[in-house]
Order: C-alpha cells, then sequence, then structure tokens
C-alpha cells in the first residue's frame, strides 16, 4: 500500500482531509509492523536473513512467531514491567503524547544488518484494483465504523506538517 501523494498545506476539508487520514493511519499501521518485525528480527534467528523456504512453511514460521511474541510479551507484563526481558524498556520506539516520534527503539541498533530498505520494485504504476482498494480503506477510515478518535484531532494539530 501507498500514501497518496502530494504535501500542499491548504483548506483540510473534504477529499484532502480524507486523504491525510488515511495518510496518517497508513503510517500508524507502518510504524507498528515495522517495530513488530524489528523485534522479531532481533529476537528470532530466522528472520535475520532471507527465508528460503515454501510459502507454506513461511506462513507456518510466522504464524508460531505471532504466537510466541504474544505470549512472551503476556509473560514479560505479567511478571514485573521492570524486568521484561523479551522486550525491556526503551526496546520498540516510543512517541509523544501528541504521536510524533519521540526515540527509536534498541531493536534499531539491534538488527540493523536485518532490515533493510527495500529499493524500487517495480513501476510507479499501479493497477485499478490497488487504487480501489486505497479508496475504499480511504472511505473506510472516515467512516462511522472505521474512525478511530483521535486520528482527526492528529490531523487538525498537524495540518502544517502534512
Amino acid at each position: 500500500m501507498r500514501p497518496f501523494p502530494g504535501r500542499d498545506v491548504g483548506q483540510m476539508t473534504g477529499e484532502k482531509y480524507e486523504k491525510n487520514i488515511y495518510n496518517y493511519r497508513l503510517s500508524r499501521a507502518r510504524q507498528i509492523i515495522e517495530n513488530t518485525f524489528g523485534i522479531w528480527s532481533a529476537r528470532w534467528r530466522i528472520f535475520k536473513r532471507p527465508i528460503i523456504a515454501a510459502t507454506e512453511s513461511v506462513e507456518l514460521n510466522i504464524k508460531a512467531t505471532i504466537c510466541l511474541h504474544n505470549w512472551l510479551r503476556v509473560l514479560d507484563c505479567s511478571e514485573s514491567p521492570d524486568n521484561d526481558q523479551y522486550c525491556p524498556s526503551g526496546f520498540i520506539d516510543t512517541e509523544n503524547e501528541d504521536g510524533s516520534p519521540a526515540n527509536d527503539g534498541q531493536w534499531r541498533t539491534d538488527a540493523a544488518y536485518a532490515l533493510r530498505n527495500l529499493t524500487q520494485t517495480g513501476s510507479n504504476m499501479y493497477t485499478r484494483d490497488a487504487c480501489d482498494i486505497r479508496n475504499n480503506f480511504k472511505r473506510y477510515f472516515v467512516s462511522e465504523a472505521g474512525s478511530v478518535p483521535w486520528q482527526e484531532q492528529y490531523i487538525d494539530d498537524h495540518a502544517a506538517l502534512i
């Protein structure tokens, strides 16, 4: 998924407002996924390099990792937050109350060699299906069913940065 292009600052209404909500929600999802895979690559050897296996095996490995990750997070939290071993304080990225980044997590240095930025993998053209999916998410994120209470406040507070 890619964000809607454009950084022009203008009246935050209608289509532009919806696109900024979509871009913000996509950015938040990406941050969470990046943190999760960062933790995994720092903690699980299988994620330190490309996995060469059948798709079914990769899916099973990822499902097993999700289960173990969640179990270890619950185990860490159930004992003492000051004694977390799997994901200690400062290990994941933190953010300020307004949602802006505060500190990079320690996993970024522990797993620096494991996660690499992707170069361009295809053309800048995308299919009509991809466009429809992005627009469906955009509409969902501003609908009553898909909106979250803090998204509009964040967009209003950070309009000059978007």
